[in-house]
């Protein structure tokens, strides 16, 4: 019995170590390119770290046949709507 849990686990850390490989290599790839307006580096604001303000924001990016995107769309948000409007 011993010797069967050793080996499911080792097939899950090995699964797991294909699946970050294939995740990194996949990221690796270039991916869509975002024009410059909604590209800009945003810092996240400091009232906003002092007050451990948090959103999750639900977008919707629009692609042409080249990968690069031409179109964001904030869908939804929940949580700092200040910090929301500001990101």
């Amino acid at each position: 019995m011993l010797n069967f849990l050793r080996t499911a686990v080792q097939l899950v850390i090995m699964i797991l170590s294909l699946a970050s490989a294939m995740i990194a290599a996949l990221t690796a790839a270039s991916g869509p390119q975002l024009p410059d307006d909604l590209s800009r580096n945003v810092d996240y604001p400091l009232w906003a770290l002092r007050a451990e303000a948090s959103v999750f924001v639900i977008f919707e990016l629009r692609v042409d046949p080249r990968g690069r995107v031409y179109e964001c769309t904030v869908l939804d948000s929940v949580g700092s709507e200040r910090l929301a409007r500001e990101i």
